[in-house]
């Protein structure tokens, strides 16, 4: 019943297998001691076993979906670098053209001075 109960819960059904599992251990030791025993240190150490791996699949499943998040925001933080990138690549050609634009003033200004100077 426990393990219908569980459903599909991995340590939910590792639990009332391991609770039945140690009912017949306590049944097979009223009849013989030692297999008893020894029944019930199978049990024990499949159970650890089995939680291990449950607990290194869970531990992977963490794992991997940490890691798809860390991708997802280095993706972001990709395409945020490249926007900045173009936006730094439009604020350099506006910052040339600036100056370009000051310094044929300034040499404007110079020429003409120079000519005003010159045609006195």
């Amino acid at each position: 019943r426990a393990l219908t109960a569980a459903g599909e819960d991995v340590l939910l059904r590792l639990g009332a297998a391991d609770a039945a599992l140690e009912a017949v251990a306590k049944q097979i030791h009223a009849q013989c001691a030692e297999r008893g025993h020894l029944v019930d240190r199978l049990r024990s150490d499949h159970e650890a076993f089995v939680r291990a791996h449950v607990g290194r699949a869970v531990r992977l499943a963490e794992s991997e979906a940490a890691l798809q998040r860390t991708e997802a925001a280095i993706r972001d933080l990709a395409a945020e670098n490249e926007a900045l990138a173009h936006d730094t690549r439009d604020l350099e050609a506006s910052v040339a053209k600036m100056v370009a634009h000051e310094a044929k003033t300034k040499f404007a200004k110079v020429k003409h001075r120079r000519d005003a100077t010159a045609s006195r």
